[in-house]
């Protein structure tokens, strides 16, 4: 059996198990949380826990809760991204949950540029470009901040063709930017456009 558990680059994070570990943990009252390494046959231990003692091999690194057996990291960094396995043991041998953990740099606050204008026919065309500077496996979609305009805005990915009417002075669209772990959100301003225009 096996999850996976999403960590936020810098932040803590907690491997928690099912209350059936639980459970089967103070039944036998003695687990082990390891975790793999380079070598696939190779695992590390991280703590022991022996009928209410417990060994951490990780201090300053890891807390362990011994509440519901879960591990925390306090600061997740890349080299967190491994398998870790809670091991049981009982009475015939042992029980064993497994998690992956994957770690994702958060997103930054995404900024919006303006690629190309054009006006012709009365109608202002634009393509903006919504880009964040940090984060892991982002991805960008626009909407509307205002209900009538939404057909407008709305769009997934990180260009986006706008036309409008010129002498509208709102352009209500915003772009999100997000990925697994966080999520951020900026507002075009239209003297974005104006600006650029008397470029």
């Amino acid at each position: 059996m096996m999850e996976t558990v999403l960590g936020t680059l810098g932040k803590a994070t907690v491997l928690g198990i099912p209350p059936y570990f639980q459970n089967l943990t103070q039944r036998f009252g003695t687990a082990t949380w390891k975790k793999s390494v380079e070598n696939p046959l190779s695992k590390e231990y991280l703590f022991t826990y022996n009928k209410g003692n417990y060994t951490n091999y990780k201090p300053g690194q890891i807390l362990f809760h011994p509440s519901n057996f879960s591990l925390e990291i306090l600061s997740t960094q890349r080299q967190d991204q491994q398998l870790y396995e809670y091991s049981v043991t009982t009475g015939a041998g042992e029980k064993n949950w497994q998690l992956r953990l994957a770690v994702y740099e958060p997103v930054s606050d995404p900024s919006i540029h303006i690629l190309d204008w054009m006006l012709a026919n009365g109608s202002r065309t634009v393509t903006l470009n919504c880009t964040a500077a940090q984060g892991d496996n982002v991805s960008y979609s626009w909407a509307s901040s205002e209900a009538s305009t939404s057909s407008l805005c709305t769009h997934n990915g990180s260009l986006l063709l706008l036309s409008y009417d010129p002498t509208n002075s709102s352009l209500p669209c915003t772009c999100t930017a997000s990925n697994p772990v966080s999520r951020r959100t900026t507002a075009l301003h239209s003297s974005v456009c104006r600006s650029e225009e008397r470029g």
